[in-house]
């Protein structure tokens, strides 16, 4: 349901197994509750999505809305209101372990896919994708965006299907090294959130990484 009313273009299709097609399931419920955070829903069918969305990916994910639940709404009103944050904007907890970790394997499993649509190579056993996102709190205050990363990348892309196009829903760019060892991407869920995926052929080569920050090929197979 990240797509108003499940319609979504083709594009960015890929084969994969039953296991690693249905282990993210319940994480993409949350990155489809998380991509409705904003704007506001502005008809009738985005606003049934979002119903929807708001029961299923509770159920699937059991806490997920007390997570995010932030009570001190003007707290963080007279906190952020200097930044150009909308008067009406409300706020919500992004950074506890559900939404945290169904962020990230969401965000790997979509590196994966762009990796091979960039290079038109799939990432080899032994390769992965390092994540990380940034909400869109981050973005107005400037704070912690992968700025280098944003100046290299392409045009930005999203999918299509003759005239019918969903930039206002999601869009990406990426970028690759010319031996297509290595691809940077980011990835935008209309104005609510942003993920980066950096793929390397060759894995991560040794460098220290936190939890739920670095996929390896095949992680999906045992995935909890």
């Amino acid at each position: 349901m990240l797509f108003d009313g499940k319609h979504r273009p083709k594009g960015l299709e890929f084969a994969a197994c039953k296991t690693c097609n249905e282990a993210t399931r319940k994480d993409e419920l949350v990155v489809s509750l998380l991509s409705r955070s904003y704007p506001d829903a502005a008809n009738e069918t985005q606003r049934k999505d979002v119903k929807k969305l708001l029961r299923h990916a509770d159920r699937r994910n059991p806490g997920l809305l007390s997570e995010m639940w932030v009570s001190e709404q003007k707290a963080h009103h007279d906190r952020y209101s200097a930044y150009g944050v909308p008067d009406g904007a409300g706020y919500l907890r992004t950074n506890g372990p559900i939404v945290t970790k169904a962020i990230a394997r969401f965000a790997a499993k979509l590196g994966m896919a762009l990796h091979c649509e960039v290079t038109a190579k799939p990432l080899p056993v032994g390769g992965g994708v390092a994540v990380g996102w940034y909400s869109n709190l981050n973005a107005i205050m400037g704070d912690r965006m992968p700025n280098e990363m944003l100046a290299v990348l392409g045009r930005g892309l999203t999918l299509e299907q003759g005239s019918f196009r969903v930039p206002d829903q999601f869009r990406y760019a990426s970028v690759a090294t010319d031996d297509s060892i290595m691809s940077g991407h980011i990835a935008v869920f209309r104005e609510s959130f942003a993920i980066q995926m950096i793929a390397n052929a060759k894995g991560n080569e040794g460098a220290p990484s936190a939890p739920d920050t670095f996929f390896e090929i095949g992680c999906f197979l045992n995935l909890k």
